[in-house]
């Protein structure tokens, strides 16, 4: 009987579909449902910030200024990973009554990945962050690798502009001001600007 059928079926040609009803390839719709493109911003993110320096580093705690040049990347949600490069810079004196008199110079270039996330007024951004500190004073210089983390909270004041706060938490060893390698935890606070275009 299901032999019977199949013969019907094939000569009355309901077996299978004509060439012309099959679908061209032209028609067919290859690019998933549902997906946003990648869209990149280009920021760059000025800071002032007050440093706490690990009282083993025997430094006066001061300002610093420096910035970052930030990438973001957003798939049309309210979060874009970010990617950052950056320097800060310090001068501060040494603490006279622990160590030698001299005026410390410090450097950090760094490099860093994170998160930020938009809301209607106020951005919140994580990061974490790492690359390497340079030490200099009269008598030493020292070059060590730190990690950070970082966060940040900035309003959006009109389009492609923000200013806010932002924090770090740094982790570095080093020998600078001492006899022999020890971790340093030091803690920055202070204003920050952001511009994108």
């Amino acid at each position: 009987m299901g032999i019977l059928a199949i013969l019907m079926c094939q000569a009355l040609d309901l077996a299978s579909p004509r060439p012309e009803e099959l679908p061209r390839m032209s028609l067919v719709e290859w690019e998933p449902q549902g997906r946003h493109p990648v869209e990149e911003t280009f920021a760059v993110d000025a800071y002032a910030l007050y440093t706490k320096w690990d009282e083993g580093l025997r430094m006066h705690d001061g300002w610093g200024f420096g910035g970052d040049l930030k990438i973001d990347l957003d798939w049309g949600s309210s979060f874009a990973l970010a990617i950052k490069l950056g320097y800060l810079a310090w001068e501060t004196d040494n603490i006279v009554s622990e160590t030698f008199d001299a005026k410390s110079k410090i450097r950090q270039y760094r490099i860093g990945v994170g998160g930020d996330f938009d809301t209607e007024k106020i951005d919140f951004g994580i990061y974490v962050v790492t690359g390497l500190y340079h030490f200099h004073s009269v008598i030493t210089d020292h070059t060590d690798p730190f990690f950070e983390l970082q966060g940040s909270m900035m309003l959006k004041i009109v389009p492609h502009l923000k200013a806010g706060l932002t924090a770090m938490v740094d982790f570095v060893g080093t020998r600078y001001n001492r006899a022999a390698r020890h971790l340093f935890t030091n803690a920055s606070i202070g204003p920050t600007v952001e511009v994108s275009f």
